[in-house]
Order: structure tokens, then C-alpha cells, then sequence
């Protein structure tokens, strides 16, 4: 699966609107942190099959998308991870520990394994 590119505060409401399950990533373009952790957020995208995941960068958008964002996601500090459940924040994680952001998407996640 791949990640998707929000640009944009009417991208970013159609996509969680279109998808059930959605697990956004938000970083700035100066933040070490943020580059760091971002590629080992895109291999989250190839195991779990019903969560959609996109990213926004969010010093590259205007700054009433900017302001929109960051109230409907709540954002304070970067990167942040964000679960969503039908446009409702499930579980957020704010700094770059890919372990918390792996636990909370177990909750919803399905990565096609069977268990009996």
C-alpha cells in the first residue's frame, strides 16, 4: 500500500471521510526527528491491509489548512501519529517511537494473519 499526500484541508476531509480506518503522520520539513522516523511509518502501510495511512507536512500548507488540521487532529508537538475511526481520533502519539504507533494500530489493524 502506499501513503497519501495531503496538501490540502479539502484533501485531507475527503480522505478520512472516504476510509473507515486512517492513520495520519505529521511531521515539518526541519525536524530530524520527523525525516528519521517517516520511513519506517511507510513500511506500517504493506501490514496492515484495512488501515489507510497518509501524510501531511504541515509547514508546506497554507496556514488556514495549517489551523484546520491541527485542531481536528489536536496537534501540539512533531511528528505526530493519529488514529482515526470513521473521522474520530482513536488514539494519537506525539514523538517519533514507532513502537507506540505499532501498538495502537494492533487495535484496528488487520494484518492477514490467521490465529486459531
Amino acid at each position: 500500500m502506499t501513503v497519501q499526500i495531503i496538501e490540502n484541508k479539502e484533501e485531507f476531509d475527503e480522505f478520512i471521510k472516504n476510509n473507515e480506518n486512517v492513520m495520519v503522520y505529521c511531521g515539518l520539513t526541519h525536524c530530524p526527528p520527523c525525516r528519521k522516523i517517516y520511513p519506517e511509518f511507510e513500511k506500517l502501510t504493506d501490514k496492515y491491509k484495512n488501515i489507510m495511512f497518509c501524510k501531511i507536512i504541515v509547514d508546506t500548507l497554507e496556514d488556514d489548512c495549517e489551523s484546520h488540521i491541527s485542531d481536528k487532529l489536536k496537534l501540539t508537538k512533531y511528528p505526530s501519529f493519529t488514529l482515526l475511526n470513521n473521522q474520530n481520533i482513536l488514539d494519537s502519539i506525539v514523538g517519533p517511537n514507532i513502537t507506540k504507533v505499532t501498538q495502537i494500530l494492533e487495535c484496528i489493524g488487520d494484518d492477514e494473519t490467521v490465529e486459531f
